[in-house]
């Protein structure tokens, strides 16, 4: 059995609204900037981690369904990892079956899907917002 425990004492928290009433100012704006530090690295790590989850979990199945519908895959990468496009371009169209599970996931896990014409193609792009992906 395994057990996840998120609980917090309500004790803690009221020590902690105890413990902020008595700083000063000049301590107080030191736990200001001491929180955006740590904000700061908690997104860097959060976006480290979506960005190794597109890679390693949604990734190598887009290259699947590239592959059985004989798309072209391109992966774009924007605005410091913090946008992922995943485009299809087939001049086929594309068929996503019962066997495409994962790829219907996807389609769920992007927040935004368009399709479009390249080049007189259809193309099946995917947006992931890697702050929302993990």
């Amino acid at each position: 059995m395994e057990t996840y425990d998120y609980r917090m004492d309500n004790d803690i928290l009221n020590q902690g609204s105890y413990q902020i009433e008595k700083l000063s100012k000049k301590e107080f704006l030191k736990l200001i900037e001491t929180a955006k530090e740590i904000k700061q690295s908690d997104e860097k790590k959060q976006l480290e981690n979506a960005t190794l989850y597109f890679n390693n979990a949604i990734l190598p199945t887009m290259k699947e369904f590239a592959e059985m519908s004989s798309a072209l895959l391109t992966i774009e990468k924007n605005d410091n990892m913090q946008t992922i496009i995943a485009s299809f371009q087939c001049p086929y169209g594309f068929d996503i079956t019962e066997s495409c599970r994962l790829m219907k996931s996807w389609l769920i896990t992007a927040n935004h899907i368009g399709i479009t014409l390249e080049n007189g193609e259809p193309t099946l792009s995917l947006i992931f917002d890697c702050k929302e992906l993990c």
